[in-house]
């Protein structure tokens, strides 16, 4: 019987000492993949081949653009049954293949890969391995439209085509990017303001996402710790969380003014 064989798929923004330990997590896999597509901008991707040993296993797509674009070249150039995505900050544990080797068959969607993450963050509930043959006859998983809502797009493009998902409960990727409360608050902005795509493809889905009282509770119950033993930190994580809310409903009524100004134009053309 054929094994079912896993690809990598890892898009890179910049350079660092970080870009380097992911690639490199993977070729030190209990299980190797069958490929690693590393898609980026040249310039980036000439310094990582120069810290990078050469391997038969890792190839090289120059891209520049948008993110979502990115990911859908490196998911297209691999070779695999399956794909896992990653992005230039998420190192995988050592026999994170091996571990989702074992539910490949009896499911064509893995979730839970992020539970290790440094930087809490309660977005990361996407599936990052998923049967490549899931997206057919030239669609992509990834949809530009939706921004920095990159995986919950893929998401709800993804839960269209009724997948069962399986659980990975033994291994996980660590996320080591660390950003600052200026980078969250950015962030937050540009979710807000592609959340309208969101809520169009997937209203119930969408608000669920950003259900204020679901969020505190799954970001608070997960920093609970925080809160008992040090109140000011509490307090902080509070006021850090609220200012991203503000900063995603900015986003979001930005977004929906531009929407009704360019449809009110496009009418009296």
């Amino acid at each position: 019987m054929k094994k079912n064989t896993i690809s990598v798929a890892i898009s890179v923004k910049e350079y660092s000492a970080i870009t380097i330990e992911v690639i490199n997590s993977f070729q030190r896999q209990t299980l190797l993949p069958s490929d690693i597509v590393v898609v980026g901008e040249q310039v980036v991707l000439e310094k990582l081949k120069k810290k990078i040993k050469r391997s038969t296993l890792i190839s090289y797509y120059n891209f520049f653009g948008d993110k979502n674009e990115a990911r859908n070249t490196a998911i297209l150039k691999t070779k695999g049954d399956y794909v896992i995505f990653c992005d230039h900050d998420m190192v995988a544990a050592s026999n994170l293949l091996e571990e989702c080797s074992k539910l490949l068959g009896k499911y064509n969607a893995l979730n839970k890969l992020e539970k290790e993450i440094v930087q809490t963050d309660s977005d990361a509930l996407t599936p990052r391995v998923f049967k490549k043959n899931l997206f057919d006859f030239g669609e992509k998983p990834f949809d530009k439209k939706f921004g920095v809502l990159d995986e919950w797009g893929f998401f709800t493009k993804l839960k269209n085509k009724n997948p069962k998902i399986g659980l990975v409960r033994n291994s996980h990727f660590k996320v080591k990017d660390e950003f600052s409360i200026f980078e969250r608050i950015a962030r937050s902005y540009k979710k807000g303001h592609s959340f309208k795509s969101l809520l169009e493809e997937n209203k119930i889905g969408a608000k669920r996402r950003v259900n204020p009282f679901r969020r505190g509770i799954i970001v608070y119950s997960k920093n609970i710790n925080v809160l008992l033993k040090d109140p000011l930190a509490g307090v902080m994580l509070i006021c850090i969380k609220n200012i991203e809310l503000i900063a995603f409903l900015v986003g979001l009524l930005s977004s929906t003014y531009l929407i009704e100004k360019n449809g009110a134009y496009e009418k009296n053309l």
